[in-house]
């Protein structure tokens, strides 16, 4: 429905309005989009590889939607939430890699314990089900929740070291 809806929208876009109307109101689109999928990444609890999948191409296809609008497509950059979506598909090590390069200035430091979160989201879950459905196991911490908990202290060591 999206592909659908966009490219209507986009016709009738083009029909109605001049191209110089068209620039003034879709200039600096690209930024409010990445915000909002920067600040709505904070409502996922839980995300697997096809959730990631979905989401990156939804913003691939938004950003090639405001990129047909304007008369230079290059003014149109949403790779700030694509890169924030993709390092949810990717290990601990990626995301620290990307802090250290300085590739996610644009981030708080919420932001970052997200992208950590959902990193780790569906494994998680899944250990816990494990769990609560065998009670009698005794596991003090099992191994991916000992990795998240020291993910979790790397980065408020960054977080503390560049205060």
């Amino acid at each position: 429905f999206l592909l659908r809806d966009l490219n209507m929208l986009e016709n009738k876009y083009k029909q109605q309005f001049s191209q110089e109307i068209l620039e003034s109101v879709f200039i600096g689109v690209d930024k409010v989009n990445n915000l909002a999928f920067q600040r709505g990444m904070h409502s996922i609890h839980i995300i697997n590889k096809n959730g990631i999948k979905k989401v990156l191409k939804n913003i691939s296809v938004l950003q090639h939607s405001c990129r047909n609008l304007l008369s230079d497509p290059m003014k149109i950059d949403m790779s700030d939430a694509l890169n924030l979506y993709s390092l949810c598909g990717s290990d601990e090590s990626t995301l620290f890699e990307q802090i250290d390069s300085g590739h996610l200035a644009f981030c708080s430091h919420k932001d970052l314990k997200t992208i950590l979160k959902l990193q780790f989201s569906e494994e998680l879950k899944k250990q816990l089900k494990r769990n609560s459905a065998n009670p009698k196991r005794i596991n003090s911490m099992p191994l991916n929740s000992k990795r998240y908990h020291d993910a979790l202290m790397t980065l408020e060591n960054l977080h503390q070291s560049t205060k």
